[in-house]
């Protein structure tokens, strides 16, 4: 992570942070919400907290350690933490709503039910539902009396035991399964049979019980597919104010946007909100071009308003990628690719340097930030493109027989790009931190090919364009010498023909040049090899141009390659002696089937 700008002077002696800066910093503190718990003001200070802030200092802390947070936490809080992280897919996780309810019930009675009436009346009624069996407690008087059923006449042992509530309205016992995995599902924890037992128990303590009475009725008379259904749709009306649209709405964040919006010199209409940064949001934030041009922002007004644009931002595309809601680390990940592409936005025809910083200002108080978020995705959709075009072009076969391939890291990064959210393989890293410092690319790392990360700064789509120049140059040489490579497949040779590469046919033709022949792409004979050895020893600069101009397309880039294989030859029969070379075991280059 970069370490955040210097404090900007004022006046004289005279320093202040600047306005992003200062919300970091509110966010971080903020984030300390154990240190509040030794206030005299501590059920104040938490609740002026915004929901998303207190539900993650939660989370940080787990259900074991958060009981004196949860006690002082508003209804509102409650009921946003047990939205968040009691739903998954969109189904009421049972095991999870106890674990909360029971961490609740840890910071007093009070608690609990606070918590208890943070559920919707229809989640409540399902939890019963599908941890319970209910059946109304038979009248004295009443003749057309239902008869019980088979449990609550005769419960067999391992149901036990069976419990009349406070108001003698019901008879209930704790489920051995769930309901919806009856009759074949696995069997309920026997911890989780009392708790739910033990949770209807403490309920009945309340004051004002009736409502828990009301709650076990619907549990006993309506379907738990209502139930859910129902509960389901307020909670997601809740998420939306939270920020957390529905899928539909969701992708949005992810339309293709014409980069040549940034032109546009207009402000757009900005809704009023009023959301500080969480600090969970802060830290992947607070790194890279994005920062900078944030602590450029001269005006607190801009900054709170690009801070109320961050989290809807982000919270759309958590829920357009399938992310949980509540789920802390995906939203650390969405946030970094978030980031990537605002950068990739606010640099994008811009050179490094002073320039590109004062463009990315200015950017960002221009355009909202979900514009920025389109446009960079937009920017790596269309590298996604050129790449499978080119891997398209890698598997074109003439005759039945595959013609030069790319290499196996090429292949590879070529697959990163072309994934639904395009990605850079970490094969790209050097290039990456060489065209930081204005140097020259170096070959791929194929050791690193296989990992990948997301755009997250804009030298990766600058290295990814890098590459993709190079293979695109790479594939018209190979083009215009279609017919020799058609030739040379057909040819027996130590290489079989499915793993020639555009390489392995570049220092054929090369070391057909440095046995003073045309350049050529036909095996070498065993006999051609102690002197190539010899030649390697010392090759002539002048021998890449004469092969790159051979191929007649993407000098530059066959030149390099020219190079790079003479280095890889050289590594390969270093120490051999040259009359006793063995073709079998030479590398990178075609030779003709067959010993000496």
């Amino acid at each position: 992570m970069r370490a955040m700008s210097r404090p900007q002077t004022i006046s004289g002696d005279t320093a202040a942070l600047v306005p992003w800066q200062q919300s970091l910093i509110h966010s971080s503190n903020r984030s300390q919400v154990m240190g509040l718990i030794e206030s005299p003001n501590a059920a104040i200070l938490i609740q002026n907290l915004g929901v998303l802030e207190v539900y993650q200092a939660v989370k940080a802390l787990g259900p074991e350690s958060a009981a004196p947070v949860l006690a002082l936490m508003s209804t509102e809080q409650t009921r946003a933490l047990l939205d968040l992280d009691v739903w998954h897919e969109h189904a009421f996780d049972i095991s999870d709503v106890l674990l909360w309810l029971t961490a609740f019930r840890a910071g007093g009675l009070d608690c609990l039910h606070k918590a208890a009436r943070a559920l919707d009346q229809e989640a409540l009624s399902l939890l019963f539902r599908r941890r319970l069996l209910i059946v109304l407690t038979p009248k004295d008087d009443a003749s057309d009396q239902a008869p019980l059923p088979d449990w609550a006449v005769e419960p067999p042992e391992d149901l036990s035991p069976l419990v009349t509530t406070p108001d003698g309205r019901f008879i209930i016992a704790a489920r051995l399964m769930d309901e919806w995995n009856e009759p074949d599902g696995p069997p309920i924890d026997e911890e989780e049979r009392k708790a739910i037992l033990q949770l209807v128990h403490e309920l009945y303590l309340e004051e004002d019980w009736a409502y828990v009475s009301d709650m076990l009725r619907g549990a006993e008379s309506d379907l738990s597919s209502s139930l859910e259904e129902d509960a389901l749709k307020f909670r997601d009306a809740r998420l939306e104010d939270l920020g957390f649209p529905p899928l539909a709405r969701a992708l949005e964040i992810y339309g293709p946007l014409d980069p040549k919006v940034l032109q546009d010199e207009q402000t757009g209409d900005y809704p009023a909100l009023d959301q500080r940064l969480p600090a969970a949001y802060a830290q992947p934030l607070a790194q890279g071009l994005f920062h900078e041009a944030m602590s450029g922002v001269p005006d607190l007004a801009t900054v709170r308003r690009i801070e109320a644009d961050l989290m809807p931002m982000a919270n759309s595309a958590l829920v357009a990628d399938g992310a949980e809601p509540g789920h802390v680390e995906h939203l650390q990940d969405t946030l970094t690719r978030a980031r990537g592409y605002i950068e990739l936005a606010l640099a994008h025809e811009t050179p490094a340097g002073p320039q590109r910083l004062e463009t990315a200002v200015h950017r960002l108080q221009v355009h909202h930030l979900s514009v920025l978020f389109r446009v960079g995705y937009t920017l790596t959709v269309r590298a996604a493109r050129r790449a499978r075009a080119l891997a398209a072009r890698s598997a074109l076969e003439q005759e039945g027989l595959p013609l030069a391939r790319l290499e196996e890291a090429e292949r590879v990064v070529l697959d990163a790009l072309r994934a639904k959210r395009p990605r850079v393989s970490r094969a790209l890293d050097p290039w990456v931190d060489r065209l930081k410092h204005g140097q020259a690319p170096v070959p791929l790392d194929a050791a690193q090919a296989d990992e990948q990360r997301p755009f997250c700064q804009p030298e990766d789509l600058d290295a990814v364009h890098g590459l993709l120049n190079d293979l695109e140059a790479l594939a018209d040489a190979m083009d215009a010498r279609a017919a020799q490579l058609a030739a040379a497949c057909k040819a027996p040779a130590t290489v079989p023909a499915e793993e020639r590469t555009a390489q392995l046919f570049i220092n054929t033709a090369a070391a057909h040049t440095l046995l003073g022949r045309a350049p050529s792409l036909e095996a070498l004979a065993v006999e051609d090899l102690p002197g190539l050895v010899e030649a390697l020893a010392d090759p002539k600069a002048a021998i890449a141009d004469t092969v790159a101009a051979w191929f007649g397309a993407g000098e530059p880039a066959v030149k390099a390659r020219v190079m790079a294989g003479w280095l890889a030859l050289q590594q390969s029969v270093a120490g051999v002696d040259p009359e006793a070379v063995d073709p079998r075991f030479i590398e990178g280059l075609l030779v003709e089937a067959g010993t000496r």
